[in-house]
């Protein structure tokens, strides 16, 4: 199977919820990108509509959010996963510092953004 991915997904184990419509769901994040996540969860949601996600970053003062528009890519027996269309520019950079983080090595995460904002403006 090819990887089509164009960031580094890196492990991240945290609380997150994700609201679609009317519907909010609780689970937890498994892996995370710069592009999107995927969510283990029990809550059901419908492939190919718009959610918002918000996921409280832990043990910072003052409390931290990554908030992020999407929607849901993959469906599967154990969770979701998400792609990010909509973050603003706070969140982008929480999420940055989590996946440079977790990846270790932060130039290459920054490296494959800018090589994605590069192929958006041609």
């Amino acid at each position: 199977m090819v990887n089509n991915r164009n960031f580094s997904r890196v492990s991240f184990a945290i609380d997150a919820l994700v609201t679609q419509a009317e519907i909010t769901i609780k689970g937890e994040v498994r892996n995370i990108s710069l592009q999107g996540l995927y969510i283990e969860t029990d809550g059901k949601l419908d492939a190919g509509l718009p959610v918002d996600v918000s996921i409280q970053l832990s043990g910072t003062t003052p409390e931290v959010a990554i908030k992020a528009t999407g929607s849901v890519v993959r469906i599967d027996e154990n969770g979701v996963g998400i792609k990010f269309s909509k973050i603003d520019v706070d969140s982008f950079a929480h999420l940055r510092n989590v996946v440079s983080y977790q990846c270790g090595d932060g130039d290459k995460v920054i490296g494959e953004f800018f090589k994605y904002l590069d192929g958006q403006s041609k």
